[in-house]
This record gives structure tokens, sequence and C-alpha cells, in this order.
């Protein structure tokens, strides 16, 4: 909760620093991100990856099952981070003068996700069970991408499914 009061005070501060002192501050609010992470932050990843660790895990100690927290019903936005940097770049290339969040159109549940995982990285037989007894966290956490949309049009996001698979190949081998 106090990460997400910070960045909204930052927002009102750069929105204040620009129209007192006329200066060209913006932010770029990304949804939750996932990809190749350092190998110190492999065991403080996002769900995606971690979700991504627990199958490689599974498989390397011959289980058939994951288990997730809550019951899988929650719905996320997950982007690519090679698809942050390529927004970044693209905003300071072209001089983009707004603030806005940065997502996919597409929110999955946790189980779709975790299903999409399974299927990606060649574990159809694995089973994916949930512990009710760990909280399933905001139900929806979606954003509001139309300024985004106004500012770079015609963005391809990498797909859920190819952006595991590369995550899963390059981590299944280690």
């Amino acid at each position: 909760m106090s990460y997400a009061y910070a960045k909204r005070s930052h927002a009102v501060q750069l929105k204040a620093y620009k129209e007192s002192f006329n200066v060209n501050y913006n932010y770029l609010i990304p949804c939750n991100l996932y990809g190749v992470v350092s190998k110190k932050h492999e065991k403080r990843s996002h769900f995606v990856n971690d979700l991504i660790f627990k199958i490689i895990k599974a498989q390397k100690n011959n289980q058939d099952f994951i288990t997730l927290f809550g019951d899988g019903t929650p719905l996320r936005q997950f982007m690519h981070a090679s698809d942050l940097a390529k927004i970044i770049l693209f905003y300071i290339t072209q001089g983009c003068n707004e603030s806005f969040n940065v997502a996919p159109n597409i929110n999955m549940s946790v189980e779709q996700i975790a299903k999409t995982a399974v299927n990606v990285c060649s574990k159809k037989d694995m089973n994916i069970k949930y512990d009710n007894s760990k909280p399933n966290g905001q139900y929806r956490k979606d954003v509001d991408t139309s300024i985004f949309k106004n500012n770079i049009k015609d963005f391809t996001f990498k797909s859920l499914p190819e952006g595991i698979k590369e995550i899963y190949k390059l981590y299944e081998s280690k």
C-alpha cells in the first residue's frame, strides 16, 4: 500500500513542478512486469517469473503440481520488461510530453496465467493447486491506458505465452 501512495505522491509532485516551474518532468507507470532477472532477484520476482521458477523447481523435483496463493480468481495485467524498454526509448526519441500508464489491454486471472505457463512450458500434465489459507490480494489491478494509446499508437506487446516461453528456456537449463 505504501508503494502505491509513494508512486501517486511522486506523480502529483512532478505535475506540480511542471506547472509551477515550466519544466518537462513526466513519468510512465507500468503495470506488473516480468522478464529476465538477475541471480540475486530470482527469489524476489513478480508473479509470472515466480510461476516459471515454480514450474522448473517442480520439474527438477519430479513433482506433478505447483501451489499458488489464494484461489486463482484475481485479475492481473502483465507486460514483458523488454516492451517497457521499447516504450521508454520511443517516448524519449519522439519527445513525448505527457505522463501515462503503460500496460497491454489483456487482463487475465491468476489461473489463466498459470494454465498458460504450464502449457507453454510443455507441462500440460502438471496440476495447479491453490492454497486458500493464503490471500488472493486485490481482485483487479488494471490501469487506464488511453493516454498511452494516444501517444504511442499501434504498439504490439509481446504475448504472454511468447514471453513465458523465452524465460522458461533461459532458466530451465540452469
